[in-house]
């Protein structure tokens, strides 16, 4: 990430025009900056570090912690369950959310599997319906054909006599 997505990300949703004159810069240098078409000066680098409470070595270089630690005792309170800073917490829930994305990948690809051998067995299905159906309507005819061809009961016993 460069310097000038970093100041976009400071911005949040400030607007440029605010956000600029909070640090005594015209608004389209600011947009210059955050479209890397211009290069902050070091006074306007000082002014966001200062204004926004932000980490000069992460401003420019995008390593470390965002936010100085002076002056900054909430964002620097240690997490209530871990104890850790906020860089080793958002670490922390770094890797437990791509764990979670993996485990829901791999639910996906169970699911996936689940799903086509649901499919293949209702086609299975369908196919025997079909055949008992089949073979149902051919009993149906064969009963009548034998029914056809077999004497009525008074004509065998007249025969019989």
């Amino acid at each position: 990430m460069s310097v000038g997505n970093r100041i976009k990300q400071i911005r949040g949703r400030i607007p440029q025009k605010e956000f600029a004159a909070t640090l005594g810069i015209a608004q389209n240098t600011l947009g210059g900056y955050e479209r890397d078409e211009r290069t902050p000066n070091a006074e306007v680098i000082v002014s966001i570090a200062k204004v926004f409470n932000i980490s000069f070595d992460w401003l420019l270089t995008g390593e470390g912690c965002k936010y100085r630690e002076q002056n900054a005792k909430l964002v620097q309170q240690p997490s209530p369950d871990t104890g850790a800073g906020p860089c080793q917490r958002c670490a922390k829930l770094e890797k437990e959310l791509d764990d979670l994305r993996q485990d829901q990948r791999k639910e996906r690809e169970k699911n996936d599997a689940l799903v086509q051998a649901l499919l293949k067995e209702r086609d299975r299905l369908e196919e025997a319906s079909a055949t008992v159906l089949r073979l149902t309507q051919d009993n149906a005819e064969l009963r009548l054909q034998l029914a056809r061809a077999a004497p009525e009961p008074a004509e065998a016993n007249r025969r019989s006599a």
